[in-house]
């Protein structure tokens, strides 16, 4: 047995979280002695939400987050909206009367809400999203287009469109023939005499659907090795780990001509997001790096992943140094207000994030609500601007043009108040509104940046979002084994990624570059997500 205690099965218990407004209000009703029905409900949720912290303090460990949304709830930024009062009249055109209840009496308006309303087989997905079904065509028996009708001998009978039924089946994310080659052999001179393969057998084991198919398992969707190969296992159809390992590296090396072409362009970008996120590397012995990179290259946007020691910063200042020309402006440069992020600011203009500086007075917001309250209307304002501007569809010019109109007005009136509260000593400097303010004035340039370059995004939310698929392989398979592997997995994530944002669908992709690796070489940049189709069409 082991010296720590056991973990002590969690009994359930009613989802409680302390809110500070109920309790003080419960806390008054009890010194008065004016204790309401609902409040002994109250008190019993308040009782097992206390039980049920003791618990897990005692029978483990337990982190500060965990113990926060045990308290408090799952924390969220979006602000909820207010529900209008009980007694308010509905909105104009709703149908509903006051009392919530349907004005004709006649059920839905639109017959096709309601589950009864569904017509029978239709489906999440249409049938031409299952573009690799095998199709089987089942003839009419007994009649084609043009006989005369069986039934009452007077018409004939004319072609429809043809209904289509779907039929899913399970299989092995990697399946397999087996070609059973017949031979013979002569009893005199000894010859042999044996079948030939079809030509669809190919020459090799493992055809390139199957290799890539271990690529995005792994790198596309986050399903370790040997998860996978149990998979295989339980289906009949074996795939040790160290076969999936060298059928990705085959992979890697094909499509690493197009990797590089895409590291060239994106050193040659007008505009980047950088962040970064942790992996460990066994073979380094500690944590390290995985940078995000989307870069937007003309009309067109890549992804690149770069794992390493290094912060994002250093790692595109090293490929700025690299590829990008020296004649050449430096680009914009979009991420968080960390030093690590921009080394050299004379190598990229530097724009920092909105939402980042959002953050720092909504968490905060009910502590000090006045103070905050101005500030986070200011930048709920910027943002349903720029909802304007792509409802509007504006250029990228006549957006600056129309921020500079209507956000950064409001934006600055902002700043001067804070400036003034803290002049008239309103605001501790050292308290987490004072810090808070000296964010904001800090890093005032950099968050600005939208109003003075054209095209400068408002937030780092685009490369926040791509990072979730390098986290999500870290969630399932805990780590890289070498700096090796880290490179071939971040390689291939950026191919994926890349092919996604083109509209591309990863997996056909891939297994073109497979099929054409040779072909490729000799002029890599009609190869990429964007334009490889054009290459398959001469």
């Amino acid at each position: 047995m082991s010296g720590r205690k056991s973990r002590k099965p969690e009994e359930s218990t009613k989802e409680s979280q302390i809110k500070a407004e109920e309790v003080e209000a419960l806390r008054t009703r009890i010194e008065k002695r004016k204790i309401d029905e609902d409040d002994w409900d109250r008190l019993q949720g308040y009782l097992d939400l206390l039980l049920k912290l003791v618990r897990v303090m005692e029978y483990g460990r337990v982190r500060m987050r965990k113990l926060t949304r045990l308290l408090f709830g799952k924390p969220t930024e979006k602000d909820k909206p207010k529900k209008p009062p009980s007694d308010s009249p509905p909105p104009a055109g709703s149908g509903k009367t006051a009392s919530g209840e349907s004005g004709t009496g006649a059920g839905p308006e639109n017959p096709d809400d309601g589950e009864q309303s569904r017509r029978k087989g239709h489906g999440r997905h249409p049938a031409s999203a299952y573009e690799n079904a095998a199709v089987k065509v089942c003839p009419v028996c007994g009649q084609k287009a043009g006989d005369a009708c069986p039934l009452c001998g007077k018409g004939s009978l004319r072609p429809m469109a043809a209904e289509i039924v779907i039929r899913i089946k399970g299989s092995a994310p990697v399946t397999a023939d087996q070609y059973k080659i017949e031979r013979l052999r002569c009893d005199t001179c000894g010859e042999i005499f044996k079948g030939k393969l079809p030509e669809e057998a190919g020459e090799e084991k493992y055809h390139a659907s199957a290799k890539v198919s271990v690529a995005m398992m792994k790198y596309g969707s986050g399903l370790p090795f040997y998860r996978m190969e149990k998979q295989q296992g339980y289906q009949q159809i074996p795939l040790p780990a160290g076969t999936q390992w060298g059928l990705v590296e085959e992979v890697a090396d094909a499509v690493l001509p197009v990797y590089l072409e895409m590291r060239r362009q994106a050193a040659r970008a007008e505009l980047l997001f950088i962040d970064d996120t942790w992996s460990l590397v066994l073979e380094a012995g500690k944590k390290q790096f995985t940078t995000g990179v989307v870069a937007r290259v003309e009309n067109h946007w890549m992804t690149l992943y770069l794992t390493g020691a290094d912060a994002a910063g250093k790692k595109v200042l090293e490929l700025l140094k690299a590829e990008r020309p020296a004649q050449m402006p430096p680009p914009l440069q979009m991420s968080d207000a960390l030093s690590s992020n921009f080394p050299d600011p004379l190598r990229v203009i530097v724009l920092l994030c909105w939402v980042h500086a959002r953050r720092q007075f909504f968490e905060i917001k009910d502590f000090y609500p006045q103070e905050c309250a101005p500030v986070l209307e200011a930048i709920r304002l910027l943002y349903k601007h720029e909802a304007e501007i792509q409802r509007f569809s504006l250029d990228n010019t006549a957006r600056l043009n129309y921020h500079q109109q209507h956000s950064q007005p409001a934006l600055e009136q902002m700043k001067q108040w804070l400036i003034q509260q803290q002049e008239q000593r309103l605001i501790e400097p050292n308290s987490p509104l004072g810090k808070a303010v000296e964010y904001l004035k800090t890093h005032w340039d950099g968050l600005m940046g939208f109003c003075r370059h054209v095209g400068a995004p408002l937030d780092n939310n685009l490369v926040e979002r791509i990072l979730k698929l390098p986290i999500l392989l870290r969630k399932n398979a805990y780590f890289f084994k070498t700096s090796h592997g880290a490179d071939v997995g971040s390689l291939l994530m950026s191919m994926i990624k890349t092919a996604t944002q083109s509209g591309v669908n990863p997996f056909s992709y891939l297994q073109t570059l497979l099929e054409h690796r040779y072909e490729l070489r000799r002029n890599v940049e009609l190869w990429l997500p964007w334009n490889y189709h054009s290459v398959l069409r001469m």
